[in-house]
């Protein structure tokens, strides 16, 4: 895959999970691209109101300790409809799948994580 350089976008990375979330960033630091990082969905939100105008990305947990990402995600996009929200999740059935796209989703990547599929589907948004 060539270099991929997104120094002028935003991915704001809602995780709860701090290896998952250090996954992530490492997988993203070669495209230099701008990273926020909330581990719930209250930080989240408060990331998202003050940084709005620059996030391009949300790459969104659905299972968080207070607020459920499909909730935080509906609250995002009432905020800014344009934001690009991609549920990841251990949730991998299609049936998981067509809930979140339903529910406010733009897309959809199942964990564990594949650096390449992310990568990949990123790339279609940024």
């Amino acid at each position: 895959m060539k270099t991929l350089d997104w120094h002028q976008k935003c991915i704001l990375i809602v995780e709860d999970d701090q290896s998952s979330a250090e996954y992530l960033q490492e997988l993203l630091r070669a495209t230099k691209v701008k990273l926020l990082y909330a581990v719930n969905g209250n930080q989240a939100m408060q990331l998202f109101q003050e940084n709005m105008d620059t996030i391009d990305v949300v790459l969104m947990d659905i299972q968080l300790p207070d607020i459920n990402g499909l909730e935080v995600t509906r609250d995002m996009k009432k905020l800014k409809k344009s934001v690009i929200v991609i549920a990841q999740t251990a949730f991998a059935l299609i049936s998981d799948k067509n809930k979140f796209l339903k529910e406010g989703c733009d897309d959809y990547i199942a964990k564990p994580i594949i650096g390449n599929t992310l990568l990949e589907k990123l790339s279609q948004y940024l």
